[in-house]
């Protein structure tokens, strides 16, 4: 019976925390390559399809639950503090630089 609470509290904790860090990575994402506009739904939902398709497809080849678990969650938490503010503040800079009419 304290197996299954476990298995049971880990099952809840995956499914409340992981869609908290991928709202946020998806986001950032979708305002990086211009997809949150309102309108475009077709590439809104494919860019949320093929972000979600990564992880699935690696728990369907790894037996290893938890290793998938760990590995987006240490690729997409790295992702989202050290690589995507950086390409976003880029891309800020250069619309801001294009709407200046300067060439960089």
């Amino acid at each position: 019976p304290r197996a299954r609470v476990a298995w049971i509290a880990t099952l809840v904790s995956l499914l409340s925390s992981y869609p908290l860090l991928f709202t946020g990575f998806r986001d950032a994402m979708c305002s990086l390559l211009g997809v949150a506009t309102p309108g475009k739904f077709l590439p809104f939902a494919g860019l949320s399809l093929s972000l979600l398709a990564v992880p699935v497809l690696l728990a369907i080849i790894v037996p290893d639950v938890g290793f998938v678990v760990s590995l987006m969650g240490a690729s997409l938490g790295a992702a989202l503090i050290l690589v995507v503010p950086s390409l976003i503040g880029r891309r800020v800079l250069a619309d801001k630089d294009c709407a200046k009419g300067e060439r960089g």
